[in-house]
């Protein structure tokens, strides 16, 4: 099972971008699922129904969202009831949507696990507990495929950095998304770890 993450799409010119490179690389991958935070899509601010739509069509098959996944106020419950909009899984159980999606591809179970870090960020759960918990809760139910994707503000990598060390349970996989797009290598969290920035 192959799976790409997108980072930060922010307004037409990176979905124009979407629209013209994702099939493609789709295609060169043989990608099976792809992930994007589409919280900036619309106008550098939250998204909308539409450019939501325009993202699923483009190939995009989830999409997550941090603090700014609610900017756009009257499409943006619509969004979350539909289940492929994660907002924030570290937000109170009362608040509209999810941030756990679990999807079937082929003979594969994957569970997706939205969170949003704590540094510069409004106030939520601890998303280190938060995501023990629900990791655990999956495992209940045969759950062995996990990504965690971890939402953190611009040049506050403290969370991201502590991320890997914080799980003792196997066969989990973390990525942190941030504005400048740093990310963590898919890794076993047990293992070793590097990071890779692309700016």
């Amino acid at each position: 099972m192959k799976i790409a993450f997108i980072g930060d799409i922010v307004g037409r010119p990176a979905r124009r971008i979407i629209k013209e490179k994702l099939k493609t690389i789709k295609d060169k991958y043989n990608i099976d699922f792809v992930i994007a935070n589409g919280e900036n899509v619309s106008h550098g601010f939250g998204i909308t129904v539409k450019n939501a739509n325009e993202l699923f069509s483009y190939g995009v098959d989830l999409i997550t969202g941090g603090n700014h996944i609610w900017d756009k106020h009257k499409d943006i419950i619509a969004l979350l009831n539909d289940g492929f909009v994660l907002r924030p899984n570290n937000y109170p159980e009362e608040v509209a949507g999810t941030g756990l999606k679990i999807v079937k591809i082929s003979n594969w179970k994957l569970a997706i696990i939205n969170l949003m870090g704590l540094v510069s960020m409004p106030q939520v759960l601890n998303p280190f507990t938060q995501a023990i918990s629900t990791i655990e809760e999956l495992n209940k139910n045969n759950m062995k495929n996990t990504w965690s994707v971890l939402k953190q503000a611009i040049g506050k990598q403290n969370d991201k950095y502590n991320w890997p060390q914080t799980f003792k349970i196997d066969n989990k996989y973390i990525l942190g998304e941030t504005g400048k797009t740093n990310i963590l290598n898919k890794q076993n969290i047990f293992g070793n770890y590097r990071t890779r920035s692309s700016h």
